[in-house]
């Protein structure tokens, strides 16, 4: 009987281990050791994991060129900017 709580306490142990990798996963913490901390170290591992803060796990957006401004609203007066390029 011992062995069959044993058993049930590692299946259990693995799947809440699973489910708080998730939670890790989300907040961007992308090791699998957070896992393992959850495995073995069971109420203690979960806590850690729930007082991870969140790194921001949003996809930054690469600019590679740079914004068009109107021109007109940088100089009142484009066509003496012009004349001054062209010189």
């Amino acid at each position: 009987m011992v062995i069959v709580f044993c058993i049930l306490g590692l299946c259990v142990s693995f799947f809440l281990a699973g489910q708080f990798f998730e939670v890790a996963d989300a907040k961007g913490y992308t090791d699998k050791k957070y896992y393992w901390i959850c495995f073995w170290l069971g109420l203690g591992g979960w806590i850690l994991v729930c007082a991870l803060p969140d790194r921001g796990n949003a996809v930054a957006v690469v600019v590679d060129e740079l914004p068009e401004k109107d021109i007109q609203s940088c100089f009142p007066c484009r066509k003496t900017f012009m004349k001054k390029i062209v010189l």
